[in-house]
């Protein structure tokens, strides 16, 4: 058996600290003092990524609405810029984690505020004509007795005065 040569490797038993993420305009992040909405459903909000300052070796990351949306990876690279398009309105959350060759890492969350949209699209109805308010029905007597709306006036009877 011949010996070449000397052989090296690098032993990495750190997964990646959480990134560093940021939301770009029209969003804002959601802090515990504020959380304004911002943008609509369908419009996209764009993210910045970047490894922790402690990390030297991120190779990219993964990222994903919560609470039920599937992993997605941001391809290669120390720094990506990923798009999420939220669908509904109401307060959001990604999560993203830092991949390294030992995998994926800590993760980070961010909220944002996603604005009501602009209502319901359809026809206009603006020339339809309105309907007049219903006209309330007459109260109804108790059963077993007469409406007193149809009730005759009670007797009077007047006795004779005997003179």
């Amino acid at each position: 058996m011949s010996v070449t040569g000397w052989c090296y490797f690098k032993v990495d038993a750190e997964r990646p600290h959480a990134p560093q993420v940021s939301i770009g305009s029209p969003y804002t992040e959601c802090t515990a003092d504020a959380c304004a909405p911002h943008g609509g459903p369908d419009e996209a909000a764009i993210f910045t990524l970047t490894p922790d300052g402690a990390d030297s070796d991120v190779t990219g990351y993964d990222y994903r609405l919560e609470p039920d949306g599937e992993w997605t990876s941001s391809g290669s690279g120390a720094e990506a810029t990923v798009t999420v398009t939220p669908d509904t309105a109401g307060t959001k959350r990604i999560a993203v984690r830092a991949k390294d060759t030992t995998g994926p890492g800590a993760q980070s969350v961010l909220d944002f505020l996603v604005a009501a949209g602009d209502g319901p699209v359809g026809a206009d109805t603006s020339s339809s004509p309105v309907a007049p308010p219903a006209t309330p029905a007459p109260p109804r007597a108790p059963p077993g007795t007469t409406p007193p709306s149809t009730a005759a006036p009670p007797a009077t009877t007047r006795a004779a005065a005997a003179s």
